[in-house]
């Protein structure tokens, strides 16, 4: 009986089909519609992305290298797929691109220090701590771009009260909390990252 009361999609009306897409960006975000060469490139990235995680299913990839990968490509998309704010849809802004480059540049500072990396997990480098500092941001801030604020500020809290106790200022705080998870998510790599945003 329900099937009875349901609309083929090709029948709905225009109102109908706006509040349907209303309802879309409400629940998974507001999606750029890119129009000239950036619409294909950057569905051809999608499907790379694709590509290289079904292969990564069937060949032999590394693990450390597939999270650092995945994290990276995936970063890419979302900063240059969901806009800062509604204002700004269906524009490529400078700020996106900057941000895209940004988390290329810090999986690929992790590649390219490879093993050595990884031996330094004790005692990371500046550039080290610099880098995760930056990844622990952009991660957060992809998050608030493709789900909204709830899940940024659920985990900045909780990291606030795991880190420090509260009489600590809140800046000093979350300073301290992301050198203290940058040297920790270094050491177990882009995996507890993505855990410690995403909950």
């Amino acid at each position: 009986m329900q099937a009875e009361n349901q609309q083929p999609v090709a029948d709905l009306t225009a109102d109908q089909r706006a509040r349907l897409e209303e309802l879309i960006e409400e629940d998974e975000g507001a999606l750029n519609r890119y129009r000239g060469w950036l619409r294909p490139f950057l569905t051809a990235v999608a499907v790379a992305v694709s590509a290289f995680h079904l292969y990564a299913a069937y060949g032999i990839v590394r693990t450390d290298l597939l999270r650092e990968l995945h994290v990276g490509m995936i970063l890419f998309l979302v900063f240059m797929l969901f806009p800062i704010a509604r204002r700004f849809r269906h524009r490529l802004m400078w700020w996106d691109v900057v941000l895209a480059l940004l988390a290329v540049g810090s999986v690929a500072y992790m590649v390219w220090q490879g093993d050595s990396f990884t031996d330094r997990n004790v005692n990371p480098s500046t550039w080290d701590e610099v880098w995760g500092v930056v990844l622990i941001v952009l991660v957060i801030e992809a998050v608030r771009r493709s789900t909204g604020w709830v899940m940024p500020r659920a985990r900045i809290r909780s990291t606030q009260a795991f880190t420090a106790p509260a009489s600590k200022v809140r800046l000093l705080t979350m300073w301290v909390a992301c050198r203290r998870l940058s040297h920790i998510a270094w050491t177990v790599r882009s995996s507890w990252i993505l855990g410690c945003v995403s909950g």
